[in-house]
């Protein structure tokens, strides 16, 4: 995977993209890592953003970020939670579940909406990996409002550049105020159970809970 992506992308490095690697190197710094990892820009992954390999950590960076996202908060919260990821040392046990999601999901009648239930823990997990990640990423952006409209813009695709800037508030206020039958609910609950990541609402409401906690702000004093 490696070497596919010196072949298929640009590294990252004092020479290509001198700014994002700066912010590399700040993250890596507030995070006390030993070494950054390899960092590529690539539109060879389905992700925003993603670290990968079973060995030495990969982070991917999808080509459309640099250009959705350019306030230096909004990068660093992106590569902060990447390299929050290999701070935690989750980054071979996401790319295994990774796999084995996708097979599972090759295997299933369903498709991607039917996983076998061996994988829920493995993907409760996942979800609460991401979590960590993101406060990981706060920690490096510093910048809770920054953090927030990321998070929203990467799960809606929606950009400031549209007109008005996000609203978090009512993002987060339209989630709840909308009425659901029990089966609408049941059928959202079990969605979530399947997905590796969760819900945009719940990670900000979490991030927002870390923000004000003793712990956040030890941090700092």
């Amino acid at each position: 995977r490696t070497r596919r992506l010196t072949l298929e992308g640009i590294e990252v490095n004092a020479e290509q993209f001198p700014d994002l690697h700066a912010a590399v190197l700040v993250c890596t710094r507030i995070l006390h890592l030993k070494k950054p990892p390899r960092v590529f820009v690539s539109d060879q992954t389905e992700s925003s953003t993603v670290t990968e390999n079973y060995s030495e950590p990969v982070v991917v960076l999808h080509a459309s970020v640099l250009n959705r996202f350019r306030e230096p908060a909004e990068l660093r919260f992106l590569l902060g939670r990447e390299l929050g990821h290999v701070k935690a040392g989750h980054t071979r046990w996401n790319t295994l579940v990774r796999r084995i999601k996708s097979l599972a999901d090759m295997l299933s009648f369903f498709g991607s909406a039917d996983v076998c239930l061996p994988l829920l823990p493995l993907l409760r997990w996942t979800r609460e990996a991401e979590m960590t990640a993101d406060n990981a990423g706060l920690i490096c952006a510093q910048d809770q409002q920054a953090a927030e409209r990321v998070l929203v813009r990467l799960v809606t695709g929606v950009d400031d550049s549209v007109g008005a800037p996000l609203n978090v508030d009512a993002f987060l206020r339209q989630s709840d105020t909308e009425e659901f039958s029990r089966f609408s609910e049941f059928v959202l609950l079990w969605r979530e159970w399947n997905k590796s990541v969760p819900f945009a609402p719940h990670r900000i409401r979490q991030l927002r809970q870390f923000h004000d906690s003793a712990r956040y702000k030890a941090l700092w004093e």
